[in-house]
């Protein structure tokens, strides 16, 4: 089919900075491309209905959520007349759309049906329906459901592993970062096993980090939100290092240093405004409570009213 000739350029537009034909592309170039193709004359329906599911997944990480809810809309209208695996995506968007709204039934809903339609059209060992499982394992991590959380992004490691030659058919980054996180939260230990679990965490997040730095660059949205995520983990060990008062100070500018990087570009990539960047300023302010030395407490304080 004719929607199959676009999937590299879009595959690369979905989640970061684009790297396509030597042209560094935003969130916001990808998303004039493809609303471009969409004024294409003579596009075929199913054309238009693959588009817009990769439009509405770049309005949701530029946080635009009624762009995106139309976007989708307009392919939930004519569900009956495109390909199951056009359909599968629309939900998979529409599972994010609700995620991005904290409304978790409606994601999980969405995020199964998603997961159906790979498995009726791919199969259970295809890289596709890896990323399936691993979108209905992060609405799990969100959850904090851990015995599904780690589950369903094991699972999605463990077919991904087997396919690594059809690997860039999906953001597969993502899907190593989701079960770092859900390993992280479902093997939540103290005392010694915690510094081994945070080390095995970190391996994973920077197996993903790598892979983003590649695909989309060093300065993408992507391979932000996997710094973001690996500053966390330095947060939770400096709180635990200063429990068992332990040096934690290096810890701390590691933390601090992935925290203020992966902020700039969301800054740059989303706004200051945006739901990211609130989101950092929190991370921040618990990072300096964990201190609690000298004018941390101030600090924190200036970082939570920020978050607000």
């Amino acid at each position: 089919m004719k929607y199959i000739s676009i999937l590299y350029i879009v595959i690369y537009l979905l989640l970061g900075t684009a790297y396509t034909k030597g042209q560094n592309l935003t969130f916001r170039d990808s998303l004039m491309i493809l609303q471009d193709k969409l004024k294409s004359p003579g596009l075929s329906e199913i054309n238009a209905a693959y588009i817009r599911n990769n439009a509405a997944i770049l309005h949701i990480r530029l946080e635009q959520i009624d762009s995106a809810k139309r976007l989708i809309d307009l392919n939930i209208k004519i569900l009956a007349q495109i390909p199951d695996s056009i359909a599968s995506d629309t939900y998979a968007a529409l599972g994010s759309y609700y995620l991005y709204l904290s409304d978790m039934e409606e994601a999980k809903v969405n995020y199964r049906k998603n997961l159906q339609l790979k498995l009726k059209n791919y199969g259970e060992n295809d890289c596709r329906t890896a990323y399936a499982y691993s979108l209905l394992g992060q609405y799990f991590n969100n959850r904090v459901i851990l015995d599904s959380a780690i589950f369903y992004t094991k699972r999605a490691v463990d077919i991904i592993e087997k396919n690594l030659e059809n690997k860039d058919l999906v953001p597969y980054e993502l899907i190593y970062a989701n079960y770092a996180y859900a390993y992280k939260i479902g093997n939540w230990h103290i005392g010694e096993t915690r510094d081994a679990l945070y080390d095995s965490v970190r391996s994973m997040f920077n197996k993903s980090l790598i892979i983003a730095n590649e695909k989309y660059g060093e300065d993408s949205f992507q391979s932000a939100l996997i710094m973001h995520h690996i500053a966390n983990t330095y947060t939770d060990n400096t709180g635990h290092d200063r429990h068992l008062k332990r040096n934690y100070i290096e810890t701390f500018r590691k933390a601090k240093r992935l925290y203020e990087q992966s902020y700039d570009i969301f800054k740059v990539t989303l706004g200051e405004k945006s739901l990211r960047c609130a989101i950092s300023y929190y991370a921040r302010g618990l990072l300096y409570m964990y201190t609690f030395e000298g004018d941390s407490v101030e600090t924190a304080i200036e970082y939570l009213n920020k978050a607000i």
